[in-house]
């Protein structure tokens, strides 16, 4: 959620039933929305109550893997609830399998469903912001993204013994058990203010740490990178044309400017590049990109040190600032593109005085997440940040986002150099 909030104040281990609004006082954002997230909460446990951890109307449920005449895997139209989250397919769609090897592949696959919620502001999608205020954006949306993705399964199995429900749901319950335990092996961070002068910012902010790319720590030979905002990763504009360089020079990308857009860039800032075609949760994602001259003030447009792609109008592209300029001793971020290099069991500074420590528990390899975030709100007022503690220090919290749920849709078996649906495993409910 990369809006401009601040703070988030919702968690569903403290049990609130509501937010009332008092006469005379300030009204805040995370006040407004915590209601909201407080109502979503309790219809998507009453949604679990009724249909299960999955399911769907039996009159209007989709996402039924099927194939069709020319043998391609295809996905129904229609509706259906993961732990409780509407999940809509609006067509039907073709579904495009994994890449088989008869001599070295699984001989079964699951198909199941990953389900997320996407953040959407007037930067991707500029009808939601009124043309009368002139640029300036207000409310932000979500919408909830749905992916259909394979998990493959002992190539030593007999596949004709898979043919019986007893031992899809079997290997169903394998399956959710590795991805389930895939999301708690996720790395955690622990944040502070670890000098007497605590937080030495002057303004409120909402830092953001997050995953760049995927992986396990540096000294442990992966290549995770992590980022930081201090404005929640709110600072981003629509893409409205990039071109090329001329005689060796920077690449122009313009922007869909506002007032907002004064002087949100400045030279040797890095950005990053968004669009529709690159998930925000992506293992692997191309290196963030430097700002090669000062932009004009009107910030009308940027000029980059290396390709930002070509433009793609359909995949609402967006230009992200984030805020890092140096790792902690002083060196350029460059060959590591433009992110900082994950360190475990270790203080890193972030801005400040603020501290983060990516915490690994002891002979564990720890995997971390593209796209895995944690909110620090930072108050000037206090000079300290909100971040909770375990009793002796600060707690060591598992990501804020992104959430993921899960649910089987089908158990596919190779057969000859195509997937074959074998197994059914959504749930329809009959009208009551």
């Amino acid at each position: 959620m990369k809006g401009d909030f601040t703070r988030d104040t919702f968690h569903r281990s403290r049990d609130f039933y509501r937010v009332l609004l008092q006469q005379g006082r300030v009204q805040i954002d995370a006040d407004w929305n915590e209601q909201i997230a407080i109502l979503l909460d309790r219809f998507e446990k009453l949604v679990v109550d009724v249909f299960g951890e999955h399911g769907g109307a039996q009159e209007s449920c989709g996402f039924a893997v099927f194939r069709d005449k020319p043998g391609d895997l295809r996905l129904s139209k229609g509706r259906y609830y993961v732990e409780g989250v509407l999940c809509e397919n609006n067509e039907i769609t073709k579904l495009e399998p994994p890449q088989l090897d008869p001599d070295d592949e699984p001989k079964a696959y699951f198909a199941y469903l990953d389900v997320f919620e996407k953040f959407v502001a007037a930067a991707q999608d500029p009808s939601i912001a009124d043309s009368a205020l002139g640029g300036l954006d207000t409310a932000a949306r979500t919408k909830i993204s749905w992916a259909v993705k394979y998990w493959p399964l002992d190539d030593a199995a007999n596949v004709e013994e898979k043919s019986s429900h007893e031992h899809w749901n079997r290997e169903w319950e394998n399956v959710r058990f590795e991805l389930l335990r895939r999301d708690e092996r996720r790395g955690r961070l622990r944040a502070a203010t670890r000098s007497a002068s605590g937080y030495t910012g002057a303004q409120n902010q909402l830092y953001r740490i997050e995953i760049h790319q995927g992986g396990e720590s540096s000294e442990n030979g992966g290549g995770a990178t992590w980022k930081w905002s201090r404005e929640n990763g709110s600072i981003a504009f629509g893409i409205t044309n990039i071109s090329a360089p001329a005689a060796g020079g920077p690449y122009e990308v313009d922007l869909r400017s506002g007032p907002q857009a004064a002087g949100a860039f400045s030279l040797g800032e890095w950005v990053e590049i968004a669009s529709d075609t690159v998930a925000e949760d992506a293992q692997t994602k191309p290196p963030l990109l430097r700002v090669a001259s000062a932009p004009p003030q009107s910030g009308a447009s940027i000029s980059l040190d290396a390709s930002p792609g070509a433009y793609n109008s359909k995949a609402h592209q967006i230009v992200r600032r984030w805020d890092q300029k140096h790792d902690a001793d002083g060196n350029d971020l460059a060959a590591t593109g433009g992110c900082l290099p994950l360190v475990e069991n270790a203080w890193l500074p972030v801005h400040d005085g603020i501290t983060v420590y990516f915490h690994a528990p002891a002979g564990e390899r720890v995997q971390y997440r593209g796209g895995d975030y944690w909110l620090v709100p930072a108050r000037a007022a206090t000079s300290a940040i909100e971040w909770p503690s375990d009793g002796t220090e600060s707690a060591a919290l598992p990501p804020h986002g992104v959430r993921h749920r899960y649910a089987p849709l089908a158990g596919l078996a190779v057969r000859g150099e195509r997937l074959h649906p074998e197994h059914d495993f959504r749930i329809l409910r009959p009208p009551t």
